[in-house]
């Protein structure tokens, strides 16, 4: 909607008839140009930019090893967001000179323009560039499906998860499990072996209390066929009836 006009001649408004909701200017303001004053609606984008530096190094001495029309051919990942990964190219375009060229398949900011990023410089000087790459990994996860770009709200659960069943870990496990003291080896089929504690074996298992009622053996060494030498391993045998 156009709220004002202004000749820039005479240095004034043009009057606007509220009748004909039209401005209306004599035509003696036809020579001069005029500044249009004009109210929009803009819906603002919510965004979430990253800046990312890259050091890009290329000493002197392998670039020398080339010949014209040669290259090497390298691959980079972002420090902290390695699902973004680019491809390096190191060429020999003429004698003694070297253009570096660094693909931008996502279309990021690579020193502020979203295209290849290309570099030529003397093959006789080490190169040691400082790359910017401006992002917004929430638009390029919906872009770029393939980049498996981690959630950090979820890896943030998970972690909380993996706290939480570390701080429910049975308490009764931990006392099985510990060697100080013990006088029981468990052999399982695996051949690992684990001290645990007659005690309270016996008081779980009758089976394992008929057992140490027989055996005067010190630790006493019991083959347990059927199980594996996991973390649940001395919790499932105290389920033996």
């Amino acid at each position: 909607m156009i709220t004002k006009i202004r000749s820039q001649g005479y240095n004034c408004d043009i009057p606007y008839d509220e009748v004909s909701k039209t401005f209306v200017a004599t035509n003696g303001y036809a020579s001069y140009n005029f500044e249009f004053y004009i109210l929009t609606e803009i819906e603002f984008k919510k965004v979430g930019y990253v800046n990312v530096s890259h050091k890009l190094q290329v000493p002197a001495a392998r670039m020398k090893l080339l010949k014209v029309y040669e290259y090497y051919e390298e691959s980079f990942a972002l420090a902290g967001h390695e699902y973004m990964k680019f491809k390096c190219y190191i060429k020999k375009i003429r004698d003694n000179y070297i253009e570096i060229v660094v693909e931008n398949p996502m279309g990021v900011e690579i020193q502020g323009q979203t295209c290849d990023f290309k570099h030529e410089a003397a093959d006789s000087v080490d190169i040691n560039l400082t790359l910017s790459f401006v992002f917004d990994p929430d638009i390029l996860k919906q872009s770029h499906q393939d980049l498996k770009i981690p959630d950090q709200s979820i890896s943030s659960l998970s972690s909380t998860e993996e706290t939480a069943k570390d701080d429910k870990k049975p308490t009764l496990y931990e006392i099985m499990s510990d060697a100080k003291y013990s006088d029981v080896i468990l052999i399982s089929s695996d051949g690992k072996k684990l001290p645990s504690h007659r005690c309270v074996l016996a008081k779980y298992s009758a089976i394992f209390a008929t057992i140490f009622e027989e055996s005067k053996e010190l630790p006493t060494k019991i083959n347990i066929d059927g199980f594996n030498a996991n973390e649940n391993f001395l919790i499932l045998l105290i389920n033996i009836p």
